[in-house]
């Protein structure tokens, strides 16, 4: 479940854009969430100084294992990669069609709702019937 959307820029540097969606949120409402998992460019000082010196919750860097080669499962990174991929069956997410980041912004946020409905209330479908070969 998404908690926060900020569209950036392409070449925006990803610690910079963290740091202006974490300061602009009220963390008041989450009083639950305890950490926030990120990857290794995250590691930023001044993100350190200006987001979670302060904040109510803790960061942790996850990264490959030390002498891993190629693809490795790492379990936190995996649910973002997995929600991304969920995101990308909406057909508007599919390609970037937007020109302002809001509007970017107002279709990640629909997605989402739009997903967590259909999780809450499933709606029981037929399967269809597979083709066959005439034997």
């Amino acid at each position: 479940m998404l908690l926060a959307v900020l569209g950036t820029a392409a070449d925006g540097h990803d610690a910079r854009a963290a740091c202006d969606l974490l300061c602009r949120r009220a963390w008041d409402d989450l009083p639950r969430l305890e950490t926030v998992y990120v990857d290794s460019m995250y590691r930023a000082e001044y993100l350190h100084d200006e987001v979670f010196a302060a904040a109510p919750f803790e960061r942790v860097v996850v990264t490959r294992p030390p002498g891993e080669k190629g693809w490795v499962r790492l379990p936190q990174r995996w649910v973002v990669e997995r929600t991304f991929a969920w995101l990308g069956r909406s057909r508007r997410l599919s390609k970037d069609y937007e020109r302002e980041p809001p509007s970017s912004e107002a279709l990640l946020t629909a997605s989402m709702v739009h997903l967590m409905v259909r999780r809450l209330h499933p709606v029981p479908r037929k399967r269809s019937q597979r083709f066959r070969y005439r034997s």
